[in-house]
């Protein structure tokens, strides 16, 4: 109960995944492929891993989502992560949605037109620390938003004859 089902573990689903669990969040995972990359890693972890498609309801009632505080909508196809939350949405209508988007105009559209709480775009969060990156010529170990302001934390080292000493 009230806990967070995260639907696809590639690259994303599986940082997500990590970070709810350091959050001290329950999470429950949903991947299609039985084999795939991260699965006996998120079983390994303690987190019970789903085999089966998430865009069908009876995968999602498998996961818990009737009883789940959120779900976590991160394969790698917009579509199929739309599909997902819309079906999420018709198990438990008042559940919060995040959704992996790589089109930033639809992750707009999508969060306003059907009432998705938040629906990101991987791309537009990542482009501005890459620039980032390039510009200040530091090693960008996270970014992250805090409302409509990116934030960096780099890692700049100072020579010991730098007029940044002290």
């Amino acid at each position: 109960k009230d806990h967070i089902v995260v639907c696809g573990l590639g690259k994303v689903g599986f940082r997500a995944m990590n970070h709810l669990l350091k959050f001290g969040e329950e999470v429950v995972a949903v991947e299609l492929n039985k084999e795939g990359r991260f699965v006996e890693q998120a079983r390994n972890r303690g987190v019970p891993v789903i085999i089966g498609d998430a865009r069908r309801p009876e995968t999602l009632v498998r996961a818990g989502v009737p009883r789940a505080g959120a779900v976590v909508a991160c394969t790698e196809d917009d579509l199929t992560n739309l599909s997902i939350a819309l079906e999420a949405r018709e198990l438990k209508p008042n559940i919060k949605v995040v959704m992996r988007m790589f089109d930033a105009e639809l992750a707009k559209r999508v969060e306003k037109g059907f009432g998705i709480h938040t629906a990101l775009s991987t791309s537009a969060l990542a482009a501005p620390a890459f620039a980032a990156a390039a510009a200040i010529r530091a090693d960008i170990t996270y970014s992250f938003y805090v409302d409509k302001m990116l934030l960096n934390v780099c890692e700049l080292r100072v020579k010991p004859d730098s007029s940044l000493v002290g």
